[in-house]
C-alpha cells in the first residue's frame, strides 16, 4: 500500500539527510564564524533535488489512492489513530503527503531570507544567489513536469475520444478547452440562420472542428492557430440582434471561420481563451527572434540577479552600434550608494544617447539621471570611497565607477561581457561628447551599418523648447500630419511591419509620435520627411534605394542615419533610385545607378549610402526641386533652368539623342529659352515640365500618347503640347505614371493622356488618349494636387477630398476593391479626414493627414501589442498621439499641458517615455 503513496520516498529521504548532514558539518565547524560561506552546501546538491521530479508527478495519483482506501474501515481506523499519536505531532497523512512537494520552495525561501540579511561585501553573498538560482531552477523543473503530466493526462483523454487515425499527440501540444457551438454556414455576413452544430477542442496551437457520434468524436477540421490569427466580434449586423449576440469570428491566413454561442457569456468564455491562444504564440514567436543572455528582475525582494564570478563567457564581438543598443536596452546591475547598502537598479541609456537612467522599483528610468555631459572619467576596478566601504575583491573585475561633480556612480556587472559592453559603450560616449550632433548610433559617423532606428525612438519636433510660445505652437500643431498608405505591401511596402496588402488607407502607428511632412513611394519602397527634416524610409531596399547602407528590405519605418542633422524637404523615389533635397539645397542620392541615374558617374552600379552629386554642389546655383522617374532624374535649379541625367535611350533626358548621361547636364533648347521651369515630373520613358507661363512641355517615348501631342511619334527634345495653349489652358502642374500622364489646369481642372487601358484617363472607357482630356466627372471640383502611378491615377481635391481610378489590383486605389476603375471613385475612408498631400507609386499609394485621434472604426487591434481588441481587451486613446491601445499599453498617466490636461492623463508607452523625458 505505501508504493502508491510514498513512490520514490527512499530516495528522496536520502537526498534529505545527506543534505542536512553537509549542513550541519559545515555549520558545526569550528572555524564557522559571520565569514563563513554556506552557499557551498546548496552549490553542491542543488544537482540531487530533482530526484524529487517522480514524486511530485505521483502526488495527485497518491492522493486519489488516499481518498479511495479511506473507503477501507479498517484502513480508515487505523489512518484516524495514527492521526491522533504525538510520534506524528498529530498532522494527517494528507499533510505528511505533501511536505516533501513544499521542501523546494522552502529552500528557496530561506535562501531569499539569507541573501536579505547578507551584506553585498560578504564573501558568501555572490554565492548565495547564484544558490538561490540554482534552487529556482529545480523549483521551476519540478512545476513544469507535474504541469507537463496533467497535460499530457488531458491530451491523452482527448485523444482516446476519436479515432486512432486522429492524432493530437505532440510534445509542444496543450489542451485549453472543449465544448459544443454552432457553425455558421453562409458565405455572406448578413445571415447568420444558416448554422450547424459543431464540438470544438482548442488547443495551444489550432481548433478542432468535429462531429459527436454517440461517446466518440469524428474529425471535421483543423484550424491552425498562430500569432497572426485575428479574432472578431460581430455586434448588431442582424435585423436579428438578439440572435446575433453570440457571433463572432476566427480569421486566420487559411481561411475566415464564424461561430455561434448560446449566450454571451459562453462566447466571451470562448473569445477570451481563443485570445489567450493568440497572445501565447505572440509571445512564443517573439522570445524566438530574441536571444536573451540572462533574466532580471528590478525587483529587490526577488531579484534573481546572477553574477558569474569566474564562469566562461561564450565569445562575443560588437560593433559600436551594436553596444550603445544594449546600453539603451538597460541591464540590472548591483549599484552601490552612499547612504544605503548596495542593491539593484535597472540603468540604462537615454535613446538621445545623453544620460544613463534608473529608478527605483514601480517608479520611473528618469528618477535618477547622471548627463553624460557631466562625467569627468570612467574608472575600473573598486578605487573610489563608495566601494571602499564595501570592498568586495571578488567582484572587483567587474566593477567600475562614474566620476561626475562632486559624485561618482559605483556599478557591479553580472559578468564579463556585460562589464566590457558598459565600460566600452561608455568610453565611446564620452569620447563622442565633443562632436556636436552626433550620436554613436549614427552610422555616418562611424562609417558603419547602423542598426535601424524607428520613429518611436525619435523626439517630435512639437515637444521641442523651440515652441513654447502657444501661438507658435498652435500654427506648428496645424501643420502636423499623420501617414497613411495602401495597396500593395510586399516587402514591407506599406511600412505597417507585416507584408499584406491593404485595400483602404491605414494609418502608420509608428508615425503618430512623430511630425510627418510628405511620403514618397515607387515599386515597393517609400520614404517620408517629417517636419525636423529627418528622413525614414521602408520596403526593398534593393540597390540600397532606402539608404541604410544595405540592400535589405524593412518592414517598418528606419530612421536614415547618414541624413540625421541635415534639414531635408523633399524626397523622391525612382525605380530603384532616391534622391533628398536639403534646405540649401544640396542634393542626396542612393541606390542603383544602372544607367547613371543617381548623377554619380559611371564608375559604380549602386550607391548603397547618402552621397551628395559633386556636380550639383559646384554649378553655383541652388536646387530647388528634384525628380525621379524610372530609370532618369532631374532637377531645377534656382531660376528656372533644367538639368537631366541618367538612362536616354528613349530621349527622355531631352538632349536630342538617345545617350545615357552619368552626371547632370543643363538641358538647353530653343523651345525653353527665355523661360522658366517651375514644376517637373518624370514617367518611365518620358519626361514633363510646366513653365512659369503656364505651358507644358513634353519629350521622350510617345508609345502611348503619353507625351499628350496628339500622335505617337517619340521627341527627343522639349515640344509643348499645343492644345493647351489652343484653348487657352494655363497649367499649373503636371504628373506621369509610367505611360500616362496628367495635369490640373489653373482653373483646377484635371487632363489625362496616354495609356488608358486600366481606365487611366478616367472617362469611363478603357483606351488611350493620345491628346489631354478633360476628367469631366471632376470638372466642377477644383483639384489640389495630382499623382500618378504605374497604372493608377489618385487628385487631391481643394475641398480635401481624394479621388481614384485606374488599376485597382493589390487594393491601391484605396475603396476596398482590387477591382480597375475607369472613372474618379472617391476614398470614403480619407472623407472624414484633412487631408495634405498624396502620392502614388507602382501598385501603392500614400497620403499625409492633419493629425487627428484615429477614429475607433479604423483600428482593430493595439497599436503597440497587436492584440485585437475584445469584449474584455478594450480601446484607449492616448491623449497625447491620439492612437488606439489596450489597457495595458495605456496604464501611464501623466499631464500633457500642451493640450490642456493639466491633471494626469492616459497615454502610451512610447508617449508617456518622450513626455516624461521632458
Amino acid at each position: 500500500m505505501s508504493a502508491p503513496f510514498f513512490s520514490d520516498i527512499e530516495v528522496i529521504s536520502n537526498v534529505a539527510e545527506a543534505f542536512l548532514t553537509k549542513l550541519e558539518e559545515a555549520i558545526g565547524s569550528e572555524s564557522f564564524n559571520d565569514r563563513s560561506k554556506i552557499s557551498d552546501v546548496f552549490l553542491s546538491m542543488a544537482p540531487f533535488f530533482k530526484t524529487y521530479t517522480r514524486y511530485c508527478n505521483n502526488y495527485d495519483k497518491a492522493v486519489a489512492q488516499l481518498k479511495k482506501s479511506r473507503e477501507n474501515q479498517e484502513f480508515k481506523s487505523l489512518v484516524a489513530t495514527m492521526d491522533k499519536d504525538t510520534r506524528t505531532t498529530k498532522l494527517g497523512l494528507s499533510s505528511y503527503l505533501i511536505l516533501p512537494i513544499q521542501r523546494i520552495p522552502r529552500y528557496q525561501l530561506l535562501l531569499r531570507d539569507l541573501i536579505h540579511h547578507t551584506e553585498p561585501y560578504h564573501p558568501d553573498y555572490a554565492d548565495l544567489i547564484s544558490a538561490e538560482e540554482k534552487i529556482r531552477e529545480v523549483a521551476v523543473h519540478l512545476n513544469t513536469a507535474m504541469k507537463v503530466i496533467d497535460a499530457t493526462n488531458e491530451l491523452l483523454r482527448v485523444q482516446q475520444s476519436f479515432s486512432p487515425e486522429a492524432s493530437f499527440l505532440e510534445p509542444h501540444r496543450r489542451f485549453k478547452k472543449e465544448g459544443a457551438l454552432e457553425e455558421v454556414l453562409a458565405d455572406q455576413m448578413d445571415n447568420f440562420n444558416n448554422r450547424a452544430p459543431i464540438y470544438v477542442h482548442l488547443f495551444n496551437d489550432m481548433m478542432v472542428l468535429s462531429k459527436q457520434r454517440g461517446d466518440k468524436f469524428e474529425l471535421r477540421t483543423k484550424i491552425p492557430i498562430s500569432s497572426n490569427s485575428q479574432l472578431y466580434e460581430y455586434v448588431s449586423v442582424m435585423q436579428d440582434a438578439e440572435a446575433n449576440k453570440g457571433v463572432f469570428q476566427l480569421r486566420t491566413p487559411q481561411g475566415s471561420y464564424t461561430f455561434h454561442s448560446s449566450s454571451l457569456q459562453e462566447k466571451y468564455s470562448w473569445m477570451e481563451a481563443i485570445d489567450v491562444v493568440i497572445s501565447e504564440n505572440k509571445k512564443v514567436q517573439s522570445s524566438s527572434q530574441l536571444q536573451l543572455i540572462n533574466q532580471v528582475h528590478t525587483d529587490d525582494s526577488s531579484t534573481t540577479f546572477n553574477i558569474a564570478l569566474q564562469s566562461e563567457q561564450a565569445s562575443y564581438e560588437l560593433n559600436p552600434t551594436e553596444i550603445i543598443n544594449e546600453l539603451k536596452a538597460g541591464a540590472t546591475m548591483l549599484k552601490y550608494c552612499r547612504s544605503t547598502k548596495p542593491h539593484f537598479r535597472t540603468i540604462k541609456l537615454s535613446n538621445d544617447e545623453q544620460f544613463l537612467m534608473w529608478g527605483s522599483p514601480n517608479k520611473n528610468y528618469n528618477e535618477s539621471v547622471v548627463p553624460l555631459s557631466e562625467v569627468k572619467k570612467i574608472v575600473r576596478g573598486q578605487k573610489t570611497q563608495i566601494f571602499m566601504r564595501y570592498k568586495n575583491p571578488e567582484l572587483e573585475n567587474l566593477s567600475f565607477s562614474l566620476l561626475y561633480k562632486n559624485r561618482t556612480l559605483d556599478i557591479v556587472c553580472k559578468d564579463k561581457r556585460e562589464y566590457d559592453t558598459w565600460v566600452e559603450g561608455i568610453t565611446m560616449l564620452l569620447e563622442n561628447q565633443n562632436k556636436p550632433n552626433k550620436r554613436i548610433s549614427d552610422a555616418a559617423s562611424l562609417d558603419l551599418l547602423g542598426a535601424p532606428i524607428t520613429p518611436s525612438q525619435v523626439q517630435p519636433i512639437t515637444s521641442s523648447n523651440d515652441f513654447e510660445d502657444q501661438k507658435k505652437f498652435k500654427e506648428m500643431f496645424e501643420r502636423i500630419g499623420d501617414a497613411y498608405t495602401w495597396g500593395q505591401g510586399a516587402k514591407g511596402a506599406l511600412g505597417h511591419g507585416d507584408q499584406n496588402d491593404q485595400t483602404e488607407p491605414l494609418v502608420m502607428k509608428d508615425f503618430l509620435f512623430l511630425d510627418v511632412s510628405l511620403l514618397a513611394c515607387e515599386n515597393s519602397a517609400a520614404a517620408a520627411v517629417m517636419l525636423g527634416g529627418e528622413v525614414f524610409t521602408w520596403g526593398s531596399g534593393d540597390a540600397g534605394r532606402l539608404g541604410h547602407g544595405d540592400e535589405g528590405d524593412r518592414l517598418k519605418a528606419t530612421l536614415v542615419m547618414a541624413l540625421r542633422g541635415h534639414k531635408i524637404i523633399t524626397v523622391r523615389m525612382g525605380l530603384s533610385h532616391t534622391m533628398v533635397l536639403e534646405d540649401n539645397g544640396h542634393v542626396w542620392v542612393f541606390g542603383g545607378n544602372s544607367h547613371g541615374q543617381t548623377g554619380l558617374g559611371d564608375s559604380m552600379k549602386k550607391q548603397l549610402k547618402p552621397t551628395t552629386i559633386p556636380t550639383l554642389q559646384q554649378i553655383g546655383k541652388k536646387v530647388v526641386d528634384v525628380e525621379c522617374g524610372h530609370w532618369h532624374s532631374a532637377c531645377i535649379l534656382e531660376g528656372g533652368a533644367f538639368m537631366t541625367w541618367g538612362s536616354g535611350e528613349d530621349g527622355q533626358l531631352g538632349h536630342g539623342n538617345k545617350n545615357n548621361l552619368y552626371v547632370p547636364t543643363l538641358l538647353r533648347h530653343e523651345a525653353l529659352d527665355n523661360k522658366k521651369v517651375v514644376q517637373c515630373s518624370l514617367g518611365l520613358w518620358h519626361s514633363l515640365v510646366v513653365c512659369d507661363d503656364g505651358t507644358v512641355y513634353s519629350w521622350g517615348n510617345a508609345t502611348y500618347g503619353q507625351l499628350g501631342h496628339g500622335n505617337t511619334e517619340e521627341c527627343l527634345v522639349p515640344t509643348m503640347i499645343r492644345s493647351f495653349v489652343e484653348n487657352g489652358i494655363r497649367v499649373k502642374s503636371v504628373a506621369a505614371g509610367s505611360t500616362h500622364s496628367g495635369c490640373i489646369a489653373s482653373s483646377g481642372e484635371i487632363y489625362m493622356w496616354g495609356n488608358g487601358i486600366y481606365g487611366q484617363i478616367g472617362n469611363g472607357i478603357k483606351q488611350h488618349a493620345l491628346a489631354p482630356v478633360r476628367v469631366d466627372a471632376l470638372a466642377s471640383r477644383p483639384a489640389k494636387q495630382l499623382a500618378c502611378g504605374v497604372n493608377h491615377v489618385m487628385v487631391l481635391l481643394e475641398d480635401g477630398i481624394v479621388f481614384s481610378w485606374g488599376a485597382g489590383t493589390y487594393g491601391r486605389l484605396g475603396v476596398k476593391s482590387e477591382s480597375d476603375l475607369h472613372s474618379p471613385k472617391m476614398v470614403e475612408f480619407l472623407s472624414d479626414k484633412s487631408v495634405r498631400n498624396i502620392d502614388c507609386g507602382g501598385s501603392q499609394s500614400a497620403c499625409v493627414c492633419a493629425h487627428q485621434w484615429v477614429p475607433d472604426k479604423d483600428c482593430h487591434n493595439c497599436m503597440d501589442c497587436n492584440l485585437a481588441f475584445t469584449f474584455l481587451r478594450r480601446r484607449h486613446h492616448c491623449r497625447y498621439c491620439g492612437g488606439i491601445f489596450c489597457g495595458s499599453c495605456t496604464n501611464k498617466r501623466i499631464s500633457v499641458l500642451r493640450f490642456g490636461h493639466s491633471d494626469p492623463v492616459r497615454v502610451c508607452n512610447n508617449c508617456y517615455q518622450i513626455l516624461a523625458k521632458k
